[in-house]
């Protein structure tokens, strides 16, 4: 999982380095979290019943770019996870109700062809997907697939995120 995550955040940053300044611009007051930039950690979460893949990305200035942590857990234990993410981020100075918010919204049921998510507040950039794309590839709505290879993936959701952001994107809003 880590050499997967690794992988993704470098094709999904890639991606980001190709944008010009007024392409940037477009992702707004949270282009930081958006662009994955550095530094940033990685807590990826699996969560079962429904399963979620959730990699939140945090930007701690203060902590080495691509730190990860795995974790498995149950949604009965979503609270703990965030005050352990307070605790563990606490140079962030982060909002108990916005991280629970952000999280426990990856848990509720995903409206229909909805593969993953995504959700920013400052300095955290909450990226979700209703399967393991590790191993089973990520169908897009209007035909496209993409294979379960990390650098597809990235690429997939960082272009279809920047098509939403510059006002192209409006038919891939369920994705």
């Amino acid at each position: 999982m880590r050499k997967w995550i690794k992988e993704f955040v470098t094709s999904y940053r890639e991606e980001a380095f190709k944008l010009s300044a007024e392409e940037i611009e477009a992702f707004g007051e949270y282009s930081k979290e958006q662009l994955l930039s550095r530094p940033c950690q990685v807590e990826a979460v699996q969560f079962n019943s429904p399963y979620r893949l959730v990699l939140l990305f945090l930007f701690d200035k203060t902590k080495k770019d691509l730190q990860i942590t795995l974790t498995r857990l149950s949604w009965k234990n979503l609270s703990i996870l965030v005050t352990c993410l307070l605790n563990k981020y606490a140079q962030l100075k982060l909002d108990p109700k916005e991280m629970h918010r952000i999280l426990s919204n990856t848990g509720k049921p995903a409206p229909k062809n909805t593969n993953y998510s995504i959700d920013c507040i400052n300095d955290v950039c909450c990226l979700s997907f209703t399967r393991d794309v590790r191993i089973e590839a990520l169908p897009i709505q209007c035909g496209l697939r993409t294979d379960s290879g990390p650098e597809s993936v990235a690429k997939t959701i960082f272009h279809l995120n920047h098509s939403q952001a510059t006002g192209y994107g409006s038919r891939f809003s369920a994705l």
